[in-house]
């Protein structure tokens, strides 16, 4: 789910039907949140690994402004903030 205001994306990211990771996934992320339009990234329902390699692609991508939330709930709230 993507919401844009004006020039900015804020994306959240269901991720509790995922299981492992590939290199090509990982490549998508990456670049998908490296891109100068996100300007925050939630990342929904992940597993402890999930968190850990998201976390990774984050960090390597240079995505500062993502959090990871239990629910959809709680990741909207986090993206309608200021």
């Amino acid at each position: 789910m993507a919401d844009k205001h004006s020039d900015q994306i804020n994306w959240i990211c269901d991720l509790r039907e995922i299981k492992g990771s590939t290199t090509k996934a990982r490549k998508i992320i990456a670049e998908a949140t490296a891109h100068p339009s996100i300007h925050k990234y939630a990342l929904v329902g992940a597993s402890v690994f999930i968190r850990t390699v998201s976390n990774f692609i984050l960090a390597v991508s240079g995505q500062k402004n993502a959090s990871h939330f239990k629910t959809e709930v709680e990741a909207l709230q986090w993206i309608k903030e200021i």
